[in-house]
């Protein structure tokens, strides 16, 4: 009887070490989403923030003081070629000089952290799911000649620095915070020159440099009123957006000499 029970024993044991070892079972695995995921844009719109929140089933922190875990939230979106120029001085005036244009580049990239990336993951398992700003990587467009590595990396580094300075681009450290034993939060800022378009969000659980469970999820940025029937109008009527633009140049024009005439 005894060893009918230690083999049952044994049984489960082996039962429950699998389950936790393989995914679907009692192995860590994330859950999250946005706290809005459909953003109106109008005239007076002047930037937002978005919550991203979720919870870590089958978590083993005892309290979100213990940091077992690591979170990184990226957000990216959406993607178009874009031309880098670089200026010279010639003549004591800053003029255009090289240019160089990149392929499908993300308008708005934003990672959040719960640590320094260089600490929460090692380099190869960032790069390989594009993670931070040194991991962000653009097809350049081929034209007449070639650039070298240095001269691309260059471009690169220049690209990210002026999304940088337009707020477009953003890398923040210990962003992201737990609130429980299996809750976090984080807030990211999309400025109010954020492009229109579909933003992809994924969500990263790391523990000890492993990646455990990623989670993905979308918000979505329109224009609203007036501004999305001027913008569709551009869009998907050019020429009457054209011709419109040229009758109200005209009249206003017109109005303007009437002015002055009678001053």
């Amino acid at each position: 009887m005894a060893r009918i029970v230690l083999i049952t024993l044994a049984a489960l044991m082996a039962l429950v070490t699998a389950a936790t070892a393989q995914p679907g079972g009692f192995r860590e695995r994330i859950e999250a989403d946005v706290s809005s995921r459909q953003i109106g844009i109008e005239s007076d719109f002047a930037g937002i923030q978005v919550v991203v929140f979720g919870a870590v089933d089958h978590s083993q922190q005892r309290s979100a003081e213990e940091n077992l875990y690591d979170v990184a939230v990226v957000i990216r979106g959406p993607d178009e070629p874009t031309v880098v120029r670089q200026k010279d001085r010639v003549v004591g005036l800053w003029v255009n000089q090289a240019a160089k244009i990149f392929g499908e580049v993300p308008q708005y990239y934003a990672v959040l952290s719960t640590r320094p990336l260089n600490e929460i993951a090692p380099a190869d398992l960032l790069d390989k799911h594009r993670i931070g700003f040194e991991n962000l990587r653009f097809t350049l467009v081929e034209g007449a000649e070639a650039p070298t590595a240095a001269e691309e990396e260059a471009f690169r580094k220049a690209l990210i620095r002026i999304k940088e300075d337009q707020n477009l681009y953003q890398e923040r450290d210990f962003a992201v915070a737990f609130i429980s034993r299996s809750l976090f939060r984080a807030t990211v800022s999309l400025p109010a020159n954020v492009p229109v378009g579909v933003y992809d969000v994924e969500i990263f659980l790391f523990r000890n440099g492993e990646l455990l469970d990623t989670h993905e999820t979308e918000l979505r940025i329109e224009k609203q009123g007036l501004e999305r029937f001027i913008f569709n109008l551009a869009y998907q009527n050019s020429l009457i957006y054209g011709i419109a633009g040229v009758i109200i140049a005209i009249i206003a024009g017109l109005a303007a000499s009437a002015a002055f005439r009678k001053s």
